[in-house]
């Protein structure tokens, strides 16, 4: 079958260009509007993969013109994924719409339920504009809801904490994601902080993170450690994770006013820490086994944060964010960048940690949901 891809952003097209190739379809690519709509309506395409800002005649204008001659189904992938947008699209005639970034996979099986609506007759515009716009548009606004539901969960701007500095960058690699990461306080005035990672994404993954959330909470509250918490949200995850699932956590305990910290690791990226004589090196060793799998015991560590100690917890989906070559970004690319920072904050630590990987990326695809948080005990006097 032969595709155009119109995509005026150069590496994008070629990415988009490549995984349609390899998966055995002819691609033609265009990088402008008035390019794309000669294309188009010249060519004998099974299937056109259609940018919306597009220079010299945006998106919509194009496929309005083309609705007027062709009825080949068209893809809309775009950066704009607001339900306007998505309507809009859809009433011009799109017979699907993809909001970047996207997942490789899914991008494959969109194009492939467009040809198969192609292949079984066209779709009047009428009639897309007004039953698939319309469940989409439904989807696409309880989508929103999970999302921002989901993302009252996870503390973009943690709250002011005396003597500790903190930041959070948290990046869903689709509409919900998979990556936990909190912080709060205990009754007993220590900070507790998380950082856990549900294996897969998308919608069965934030479920498991929505019900890690209130289990960990809970068993913060009535335990007696750590390990006794993490026992019970390991009792829970065993109990009610569909087979296959598993998650791997980072739970840390810190007394802000003695730096005492209290850890425990089950099966996550040990964080990086870095203190006087020692530069962002890992903290501890992952010696318990991952939450869903089998049951515990589960055993902290201790170590002491001077004033000054800089701690970064993240996820995997930094370390194995890919270039366009498939290299992975990996833990010592990590280290680099905060060792080239100059008494770094919180804040400066995560920006550039997550900047990193996303020039790394390039014009690839998130492929996995993204977390760092960032954590620095402050010195005497500094505010």
């Amino acid at each position: 079958m032969r595709l155009l891809v119109i995509e005026d952003e150069i590496d994008l097209q070629r990415a988009v260009s490549q995984s349609l190739h390899e998966a055995g379809y002819a691609v033609d690519v265009a990088a402008d509007g008035r390019e794309g709509l000669f294309k188009a309506s010249t060519g004998d395409y099974d299937g056109i993969v259609l940018d919306i800002m597009l220079p010299k005649m945006d998106g919509f204008s194009l496929l309005r013109e083309l609705r007027r001659s062709k009825t080949t189904p068209v893809l809309i992938l775009t950066a704009r994924d607001a339900v306007p947008d998505r309507i809009e699209g859809l009433d011009a005639g799109a017979d699907d719409y993809l909001a970047k970034p996207y997942e490789q996979a899914e991008l494959l099986a969109r194009v492939r339920a467009i040809l198969r609506r192609g292949a079984g007759g066209a779709v009047a515009v009428a009639e897309i504009g007004q039953v698939t716009a319309g469940s989409l548009a439904h989807t696409v606004s309880t989508l929103d809801l999970a999302r921002r539901i989901q993302m009252r969960l996870t503390p973009r701007q943690p709250q002011p904490v005396p003597g500790i500095d903190v930041a959070v960058h948290y990046q869903p690699a689709q509409w919900v994601g998979g990556d936990y990461c909190d912080l709060w306080t205990l009754n007993d005035g220590r900070l507790a902080f998380v950082v856990a990672d549900v294996s897969g994404k998308g919608l069965p993954a934030a479920m498991v993170m929505a019900s890690l959330h209130a289990s960990l909470h809970a068993g913060m509250a009535f335990c007696s450690g750590p390990a006794q918490a993490i026992e019970y949200v390991n009792e829970h995850m065993l109990q009610h994770l569909p087979e296959g699932l598993f998650v791997t956590l980072f739970l840390g305990l810190l007394d802000v006013h003695s730096g005492r910290l209290v850890f425990l690791n089950a099966g996550h990226m040990p964080p990086l820490l870095s203190r006087p004589g020692v530069e962002f090196e890992p903290l501890g060793e992952s010696h318990n086994g991952v939450l869903g799998i089998d049951s515990g015991p589960f055993v902290a560590q201790e170590r002491t944060l001077p004033p000054g100690a800089c701690l970064l917890a993240l996820t995997d989906g930094i370390t194995e964010t890919e270039s366009p070559e498939g290299d992975q970004f990996g833990i010592h690319r990590v280290q680099a960048v905060l060792r080239a920072q100059n008494s770094p904050t919180a804040q400066q630590m995560v920006r550039a940690v997550a900047e990193a990987a996303s020039t790394f990326r390039g014009a690839g695809p998130q492929e996995d949901d993204v977390t760092v948080l960032g954590l620095r005990r402050m010195r005497a006097g500094e505010a």
